[in-house]
């Protein structure tokens, strides 16, 4: 029998996280993604074609095209698989908020210092791959009403770009939820050879970027990493974002 879309999920040890994250958007918005081509695919998940072709050959295709015929011919078995149910709401929402509570207590001794490195720096370089380009760039806005320069970089961007603009910055942001992506630590490691501190947002367990950072701000998600069921981390890493911003 071929596998389905679901089994290629399940294989995720082999993708990178932010290969995951477009193989599970894909998985998700079959209907969507069959009228795309690789460079709107790649704009929606924040992420390069050059990415979306290794995805597609790790998973055995020769390319997108092939890759898009596979999935056509999986969506009539999408709509038939059985997801697991989520919880009641409610249930939902009491986890959602005991999860920002045991954020809080963690991050409580690290409030202090990611204000001094913020209040301290004029021009800020924010990144993240896949998903966590959205964390990057809603803090970037957030930090220009507060008159900061903000530059917003990802996985797509070419490593000239970066290294144009980094040595003239006062701070590095770094988003990454498992604190392994490795485009986010070659960055960090360059920002730190040019001895700028660094904040990095991940989730709270052992992980490389946290141990890099000059600040780190463990969000507390109780939910498996490639779980598809739905997670506090984001939700909750937004609140701990306008609350750092506005304390």
């Amino acid at each position: 029998m071929e596998p389905s879309v679901w089994d290629l999920l399940r294989g995720k040890n082999r993708l990178t996280e932010m290969e995951y994250s477009v193989l599970l958007f894909a998985a998700e918005n079959v209907s969507l993604v069959r009228e795309m081509n690789i460079r709107e695919l790649a704009a929606r998940c924040y992420t390069s074609p050059a990415t979306i072709i290794r995805l597609c050959k790790k998973l055995g295709f020769s390319g997108y095209s092939e890759f898009l015929f596979f999935l056509k011919g999986q969506q009539p078995t999408l709509q038939q698989t059985e997801r697991p149910h989520h919880e009641a709401w409610a249930d939902q929402f009491r986890t959602h908020v005991t999860n920002f509570e045991r954020t809080d207590a963690l991050i409580s001794e690290q409030v202090s210092d990611f204000r001094q490195l913020l209040d301290a720096s004029r021009s800020i370089f924010l990144y993240g791959a896949g998903f966590s380009t959205f964390f990057a760039e809603y803090m970037a806005k957030k930090l220009h009403l507060q008159k900061k320069q903000a530059w917003v970089s990802s996985a797509g961007d070419s490593r000239s770009l970066f290294l144009a603009h980094i040595e003239h910055q006062d701070l590095f942001i770094a988003f990454s939820r498992s604190g392994e992506t490795e485009s986010v630590l070659e960055k960090v490691n360059i920002a730190k050879q040019h001895d700028i501190p660094v904040i990095a947002f991940t989730r709270a367990t052992k992980n490389r970027l946290g141990e890099l950072a000059t600040v780190h701000i463990p969000i507390y998600d109780d939910q498996r990493e490639e779980s598809t069921a739905a997670s506090s981390y984001d939700s909750n890493l937004l609140l701990v974002m306008e609350m750092l911003l506005h304390r």
